[in-house]
């Protein structure tokens, strides 16, 4: 189950009008989720009507199975979305994706297959999830998947494809079928960490680290028929997300084995590093990206300095602060933990303690 950070505006996105300031908890998953299951791999996602999504999967410890699940609030109450018992059943690893085309939401998972494993994506349209394409769609297991929705609202899918010894591939739908774009295995090793973009005119990015070059993040890009890798970024290793801000400027944030954090732009040429976190004492895990408005970086992690506890930070051009003053609670925050802005800024994190789902709003 998850938990939620909400930053101004909360009124507007159905956390209701504040009390006192400061935060304030918006309840939990509990209401919909069985309390003995365990959320896992959960993630975040805003729509413009400033509904919030939530998607995870969903451990039954008595049954040992585990299975897709969706959330939505808007108002005051979280609805599963479908089946409060998952999307479909077949799923064989705790890791799902969820992205929005429009108010339509998508999901990826590794399912298993009559001839093989492999990735499935599913929509919900018409009261219903449904499978975009065969179930199974790879042609081969596959892992660290990430899932976007181009402006067309059609999925895209990069992963680790174990097809071609779990090097990279991106798979696009349209027409009506699945396809590659361009050939697979764009990575020279085995892909992991991988994250994947789509810019406001449908050009892709993928994000991720390479097992042939490991301490560096490589970044890639398809344009013009062809793949194009931009700078790798050489921080060694540990965790990363990226986001795209204003006339899709590519973000990337970090953290190097010393759990230091770092955030860079792409200027079109080279990487930019920013001063901001320059002084930034902290020790950040588990990180989270997403652009603001004024193209200002929103940054959320577990505080390894404090137990892991979930930090939001705002980068200004200069300096660096952390939304509320404070870690948004004592929990401890594992990973992913995702972070994203539509009038509201909202972050989301299970607790790695109790598994249990923790909703809080922060008012100034």
């Amino acid at each position: 189950m998850l938990g939620l950070l909400c930053l101004t505006g909360c009124g507007g996105s159905g956390a209701g009008a504040p009390a006192i300031a400061g935060w304030q908890s918006l309840g939990g998953t509990g209401a919909v989720i069985a309390p003995d299951s365990a959320a896992l791999d959960s993630h975040l996602e805003l729509s413009a009507s400033a509904r919030v999504w939530l998607a995870f999967a969903d451990f039954d410890p008595a049954a040992h199975t585990v299975a897709p699940v969706v959330l939505s609030r808007s108002g005051s109450n979280w609805q599963c979305v479908g089946p409060c018992n998952g999307a479909s059943s077949n799923m064989i690893r705790p890791e799902v994706e969820l992205a929005l085309g429009g108010e339509t939401p998508f999901i990826a998972f590794e399912q298993a297959g009559r001839a093989a494993n492999g990735l499935s994506v599913m929509s919900f349209t018409d009261g219903a999830w449904a499978y975009v394409g065969p179930s199974p769609f790879t042609p081969a297991a596959t892992s660290r998947n990430a899932l976007a929705v181009g402006p067309d609202q059609s999925p895209w899918v990069a992963f680790s494809d174990y097809s071609v010894g779990g090097r990279l591939s991106v798979m696009h739908f349209g027409g009506g079928t699945w396809n590659y774009v361009g050939m697979p295995a764009l990575s020279a090793g085995r892909a992991f960490a991988v994250r994947l973009l789509i810019g406001s005119g449908g050009q892709p990015y993928v994000v991720y680290r390479d097992a042939a070059t490991p301490e560096d993040i490589s970044v890639t890009t398809y344009a013009g028929g062809a793949w194009t890798a931009l700078d790798p970024i050489a921080i060694g290793l540990g965790p990363l997300a990226a986001a795209l801000g204003p006339q899709d400027s590519l973000y990337v944030a970090a953290v190097d084995p010393g759990r230091n954090l770092h955030l860079f732009s792409w200027n079109g040429t080279r990487w930019v590093s920013s001063d901001a976190l320059s002084g930034f004492t902290s020790q950040a895990d588990n990180i989270g990206l997403t652009i603001g408005p004024g193209g200002i970086p929103y940054l959320a992690f577990g505080d390894a300095s404090s137990n892991e506890a979930p930090v939001v930070l705002a980068a200004g051009a200069s300096e660096v602060s952390v939304v509320g003053g404070a870690p948004v609670a004592t929990a401890v925050a594992a990973a992913p933990v995702s972070v994203r802005f539509q009038g509201t800024l909202f972050t989301g994190y299970t607790n790695a303690d109790t598994l249990n789902g923790e909703v809080y709003a922060y008012f100034p």
